[in-house]
């Protein structure tokens, strides 16, 4: 996946790494963050779903506030996608004042 923003853009690579890119017409990535592995048995959708049956544990990135922020900030890029202007993310912290 790619995100493009107004001050860079981010990359994650097939090798999980993240790579930040801030500096216009550069090749080279700014800064490469490795992203840590997934817990041990727990490496697909699959282990995952077992896992959970079995504790009832579910991965964080699976919580229900994780992905209500996370459709959040989609649907503030599909609004500016549309609009070609920012578009503020309509949560707790950009509606505050």
């Amino acid at each position: 996946p790619i995100f493009y923003g107004t001050k860079g853009t981010l990359v994650i690579e097939k090798d999980r790494s993240l790579r930040t890119y801030a500096t216009r017409h550069k090749q080279d990535a700014d800064k490469i963050h490795e992203v840590p592995p997934l817990p041990e048995g727990r490496q697909d959708i699959a282990q995952e779903f077992l896992h959970y049956l079995a504790t009832g544990e579910l991965h964080p990135t699976l919580d229900l506030p994780v992905n209500i922020d996370a459709m959040a900030m989609l649907d503030a890029g599909i609004r500016s996608a549309v609009s070609g202007k920012m578009e503020q993310v309509n949560d707790k912290y950009w509606c505050i004042g």
